[in-house]
């Protein structure tokens, strides 16, 4: 059985980062996503003729949430506890496979976001409605603007700091 220790994450105080990620992005994501949920399925029946893409849009978007939130589970139940052992005690007797399965499983998830957020993004025509679009719309596409930079920050720190623990 190959060890993980502290020494793989590069002395990155691990426990640090998993509290900025649940505590910014998680704690952002779970109080903001079903706002968006509600305002986009208004707008489809308010703003058809304006975006009739936004059926598309908003199936995207559910499915982006609903992978969002199994990510989010992952990192909570799975791999976060573990991560927190090794941070707690400088080594962990872990089989090294397993862990990058699960980091793996992570890292798809990450790759299948930020895919689904760039068709978002393109059917939104990068977050620009019409111009005679309702107010809720022009709300809408502005909160999946925000949507999309919060993404990229949580996935620039979940990529700098998880990822070493591999190498």
């Amino acid at each position: 059985m190959e060890t993980i220790t502290k020494t793989n994450v590069q002395n990155v105080s691990l426990h640090k980062e998993v509290d900025a990620i649940v505590t910014e992005y998680h704690n952002y994501f779970r109080n903001n996503l079903p706002g968006i949920s509600t305002i986009l399925s208004s707008c489809i029946k308010i703003d058809k003729a304006v975006a009739p893409q936004l059926d598309i849009i908003y199936k995207h978007f559910v499915e982006f949430k609903v992978l969002l939130e199994q990510h989010i589970s992952k990192e909570k139940f799975i791999l976060f506890p573990v991560i927190e052992k090794l941070s707690l005690d400088g080594e962990l007797s872990f089989i090294v496979n397993d862990f990058k399965k699960i980091y793996q499983k992570i890292w798809n998830d990450i790759n299948r976001l930020s895919s689904i957020l760039m068709k978002i993004k393109t059917l939104t025509n990068n977050y620009k409605p019409a111009a005679n679009a309702s107010q809720s719309l022009k709300q809408c596409y502005m909160d999946l603007n925000l949507l999309e930079q919060n993404c990229k920050r949580y996935f620039e720190i979940e990529k700098k700091y998880l990822k070493p623990i591999l190498n």
